[in-house]
Order: C-alpha cells, then sequence, then structure tokens
C-alpha cells in the first residue's frame, strides 16, 4: 500500500507532498505534490494502491478462470481485431532439409506457403490482459468483501 508523507526542507518549510510505500524508506518517484496539486495526489494514491491490490491476486496465464474467459467469444468482444494477412509455412506440405545445425537449409529445402488471415497479436495480447485483470479483481473483491 502507498501513503502521502509531508515533505519539508532542511529549514522545516513545508515542500510538498510525497508518496511513499508502506513499509519501506523508499518514496515511489520522485514526484512533490504541492497544495494545490491535492486532487492528482489522491487519484495517484488511489491508482497505485488499486494496482497493489490487484498485483496480490494477480493468477497465472493458465488459470482455468483465465482460460474460461478466453474462450468465451462475448469476452472483451468490444476489443476492435484488426486482421492482416501473412504467408504461413505449410508445414505438412513442405520438405525441409536441415543443415548441420538442426536449422532449414532454405536453397535444399521445398516449402510451402499458404495465406492466412490472423488477428494482430497486440488484439490477442490486450484481451489476454483484461482476462487477467478480471479475474485478479474477482478474487480481490471476493478476499476484501
Amino acid at each position: 500500500m502507498y501513503r502521502a508523507l509531508l515533505a519539508y526542507d532542511t529549514d522545516g518549510i513545508f515542500v510538498g507532498f510525497a508518496i511513499q510505500k508502506v513499509g519501506t524508506l523508499k518514496l515511489e518517484g520522485s514526484n512533490l505534490y504541492d497544495e494545490s496539486e491535492k486532487e492528482d495526489l489522491k487519484k495517484q494514491l488511489a491508482r497505485l494502491n488499486d494496482s497493489f491490490l490487484i498485483q496480490q491476486y494477480w493468477p497465472d496465464a493458465n488459470d482455468p478462470e483465465v482460460q474460461a474467459l478466453l474462450a468465451d467469444p462475448s469476452f472483451e468482444a468490444s476489443v476492435e481485431s484488426e486482421f492482416v494477412t501473412v504467408p504461413v509455412l505449410d508445414e505438412e506440405a513442405s520438405t525441409i532439409v536441415y543443415d548441420g545445425n538442426g536449422i532449414p537449409d532454405e536453397e535444399k529445402s521445398d516449402l510451402v506457403y499458404v495465406t492466412k488471415t490472423i488477428s494482430q497479436p497486440v488484439n490477442n495480447i490486450e484481451r489476454g490482459h483484461k482476462a487477467l485483470e478480471t479475474v485478479a479483481r474477482r478474487r480481490a473483491a471476493a478476499a476484501n468483501g
């Protein structure tokens, strides 16, 4: 968890507010917030504390709840998928000859490519992260009432 600290200079004059990770002598960043930035300070504290709480319940990517969300086509259906057409090696139709180091020799191999339309990897990553966060938030809410 994180909390606000009052920062004073060596003459005892108030300089601003800082953010400290509770239980440590370290500040979270080097920012100081003055009196006029109290709302920004509160928002940043809320973001940090929310992130801290959620990270304690962060699941593994192979967690059954995460996999169930990813298998549900209606989950995050609003994430726009941009599709691209790419050539993909057809391993069954190709004859691959390897050199002495186990690397395919493209000149000696008969490589067959097929064209496939796939979603951009970034969209899959975003959807996967959202599934992890959703499970973490559910578990945090259940544990903290």
